[in-house]
């Protein structure tokens, strides 16, 4: 699958999940991400994990902190 470009916003999220993998050696929870951007946990969380998700740059699992960099 290849890979669609990113918006700032995107890539700072993607730059956030590789940062904090690197750091605490575990991904990120949709709390961490809502900390890190001031934003709400739920619907603007996901909405950019799932930007990420279609886009091809991360996949998902439907458990806690299973987002795999792809």
């Amino acid at each position: 699958m290849k890979k669609e470009p990113l918006t700032k916003k995107q890539k700072q999220t993607l730059e956030f999940i590789k940062s904090f993998n690197s750091r605490f050696g575990y991904m990120p929870s949709s709390f961490d991400l809502s900390k890190k951007f001031n934003i709400s946990v739920g619907g603007s969380t996901d909405f950019r994990f799932k930007s990420l998700i279609r886009k091809g740059w991360i996949k998902r699992k439907n458990k806690a902190r299973s987002i795999v960099i792809l």
